[in-house]
Formats: structure tokens, sequence, C-alpha cells
């Protein structure tokens, strides 16, 4: 084959299940048959674009696409099926195979990736809203010094209204410092929570990964005691 090569990971099926990753190899001339065969409209360069709208479309519960997924041991079918009372129609069938030891180890790179940087945001947002509040309160603070110095300068007249505003200030501060405390505690047991799930996530894959290896290992192993046999066979 010729033309232009692309090669799309997709992980159909559970989101938290890294085994069901498997890639989608075009050329341009392949394209052009597939086009052919299933009576597309779309040509090659716009096909990425497109099919990423139609997945989005299969995500629409009022709409009445659905997705399809046939698995093999190694190869799968991804079919785009529109349901209808009178007939399951579909409207494009792509063959997949399993993703390339290189392809999985990109994509899960790309996942523990995100989950960093979720943590990171989550953490620079915790001290963003600490540093508002610790502000908000040190303002409070010097409103109410300048009100206790004011009482303290004589203004006999003002005293009830002042007391007042200090002991409103008192109360405001309070419930600023109660809900900076709260939101703190909720700020910190977020961020244990991420943390503890990005080490259990990285655990995971970690598995998964050695899990892929040995897998992959075993095929092989078969794969050569299977040819050893043929051979065996064949000298009989």
């Amino acid at each position: 084959s010729s033309g232009i090569n692309a090669e799309w990971p997709l992980r159909p099926g559970n989101p938290e299940n890294a085994f069901m990753l498997y890639s989608l190899k075009l050329n341009e001339d392949d394209y052009h048959n597939l086009k052919s065969q299933q009576g597309l409209l779309i040509d090659f360069p716009s096909f990425p674009t497109k099919f990423i709208e139609l997945l989005k479309i299969c995500e629409n519960t009022e709409e009445k696409f659905e997705l399809h997924l046939q698995t093999q041991t190694s190869t799968a079918t991804l079919q785009v099926v529109e349901v209808n009372p009178f007939k399951h129609l579909v409207h494009l069938a792509l063959n997949l195979s399993t993703a390339t030891d290189a392809v999985v180890k990109k994509y899960l790179a790309a996942c523990l990736t995100d989950l960093q940087r979720n943590h990171k945001s989550l953490q620079d947002k915790c001290e963003r809203d600490t540093q508002q509040y610790n502000q908000k309160i040190e303002s409070l603070e010097e409103t109410l010094i300048d009100l206790k110095s004011k009482l303290q300068g004589g203004e006999r007249a003002k005293d009830l209204e002042l007391n007042e505003q200090s002991t409103a200030l008192k109360e405001q501060m309070q419930k600023e410092r109660e809900a900076s405390q709260k939101y703190q505690q909720e700020l910190n047991e977020r961020a244990d929570i991420t943390t503890k799930q990005l080490e259990n996530r990285i655990q995971d894959l970690e598995n998964k990964c050695k899990k892929l290896f040995d897998e992959k290992c075993r095929f092989e192993l078969q794969n050569r005691e299977l040819i050893a046999k043929v051979k065996l066979y064949e000298e009989e």
C-alpha cells in the first residue's frame, strides 16, 4: 500500500480496563477501499474529525446510534449502527488490531500525565483559595483594629454604634475563619483522596503493564512451540 499512513489508539468499553486498547491503522489507499466498499462520503484527511463527531453522536442517548464491538483473540470490529424498529443499519465498520506495546505504553503514560495534571491543578486551587481567605481575614482584622483605635480615642457618642460594628465584625471574622478552616479541611481531604487515587492508579497501571508483558511472553512462547510442532510434523 502507498499513501499517507495513520494510526489511532482506540479504547472502547470500560475506561478502567487498560486491556481493551485497540489500534486503528489506515493508509490512504486502504481508506479509499473502505470508502468504496462501505459507501462513505468523507475524504481521508477529514476522516479523523468526522469519526470523532460520529462517536459523540453515539454518546448522545437521544440519538439512535450505537457502537458495537465484536472482539476476537487479537482483532476486533467496531461498528457504528443506527437502530430503528425495522433494521439495524451499519453506517461504518472498522477492523481494529490489538495495540502494540509502544501504543499501550504511550497511552498509559498519557493517563498518568492527566492524573498528575489534575492533582497539580487541585493543589494550586487550594493554595489560591487559602491565600484569598487569609487576605480577607487580614482585612477584617485591620478594620477591627481601626474601630478599637477610635473607641480608645474618646468618641463616646459613637461608642454604642462602634461596639455593634465591632461585634458584627468579630462574628463575621469568626464565620470567615470557620468557613476557611472547613474549606481548607475539605480541600486537604480531596487532595489526599486524589493523591491516593493517583498512587493506586500508578500501581494499577504498572501491574497492567507487567501483565501485558507476561501475556506477550506467553503468546510468543506458544507461537514458538506451535512453529516447532509444525516443523516436526512436516519432517515426519
